[in-house]
């Protein structure tokens, strides 16, 4: 019981809090039954509910008000942000395939480019490839560690593959260090 009688308001609604009531009985739950995309497949599938059904569309939860006759959108499911997860390997993998054209590797020149004609893979954007001026530009400031391999291509006519990962001629494996002092 509020002992000094205060008025207490919320949202404009006023009143004077009584007892505390007793401890009601626990509730059923809901019961999560899946998921869709849009609510209109939700109805289409399920046009009326039971007690405590839920569906889930893109984060909302529906739950079937039998008072309301209709599933009602009670709002966003999510838990607490969770902890960062673990740091990723930041790296770039450039390529020169080797088809055909030689069976001992390439020639490069003293002070030559290298000859590397695609970035295969680069899932955080750490670098750029131009062909036309034969250079990389970095995308993020900080240390790299580049690795540069030349192969001499074992038997072709042996190799199935025309992936870069089974046949190529240069391999450079740019792998992001951070924002690093050495």
């Amino acid at each position: 019981m509020n002992r000094n009688n205060k008025k207490m308001c919320i949202l404009n609604n006023c009143f004077i809090p009584g007892p505390t009531g007793s401890t009601g009985p626990k509730g059923n739950g809901i019961n999560i039954l899946g998921s869709y995309d849009k609510y209109e497949e939700l109805i289409k599938n399920h046009h009326t509910g039971s007690t405590d059904d839920a569906y889930i569309i893109n984060g909302d939860l529906f739950v079937w008000s039998d008072k309301e006759k209709n599933w009602i959108n009670t709002g966003k499911v999510q838990g607490p942000k969770g902890d960062p997860g673990p740091n990723t390997v930041r790296a770039a993998y450039l390529v020169t395939f080797n088809g055909t054209e030689s069976k001992i590797g390439i020639t490069i020149d003293s002070n030559g480019t290298l000859p590397i004609e695609r970035k295969e893979l680069d899932l955080t954007n750490l670098v750029n490839l131009n062909q036309t001026e034969n250079t990389i530009s970095f995308n993020v400031i900080g240390c790299y560690r580049i690795n540069c391999i030349y192969l001499i291509t074992p038997d072709i006519e042996n190799i199935k593959s025309k992936s870069y990962f089974t046949n190529s001629l240069v391999t450079v494996f740019i792998e992001y260090l951070g924002k690093q002092v050495i």
